[in-house]
């Protein structure tokens, strides 16, 4: 974000960005972004490829997501029906807590 927008308009909207994703104790927290931030289409790893940036700002918002337990991410652009996930690690008192109520 920062070689398009700039320094300034980058770290604003990334404050933006965790601001919004944390804001509140929502029973879903659901994201709508453009690009994917995990795909199996040949478009997505060429793009990787071609587009080191990009690569690097989806694996940065991936990360930011995860560590705000965002429940849901949509997107188009690839044109193909995927469903993918991210295993998170949670702690050992959180995994702990989460088999005791199952």
């Amino acid at each position: 974000l920062s070689a398009a927008a700039g320094p300034e308009a980058s770290a604003a909207h990334w404050e933006w960005l965790r601001r919004v994703t944390t804001h509140g104790s929502p029973t879903w927290r659901i994201v709508m972004g453009h690009r994917p931030l995990i795909s199996v289409s040949a478009r997505g790893e060429r793009d990787d490829e071609h587009f080191p940036a990009e690569k690097h700002t989806r694996h940065a918002i991936r990360e930011l997501m995860e560590s705000v337990d965002v429940d849901l991410w949509v997107n188009g652009h690839d044109h193909t029906a995927q469903v993918a996930c991210s295993q998170v690690v949670r702690s050992s008192a959180s995994a702990a807590a989460a088999a005791a109520a199952a």
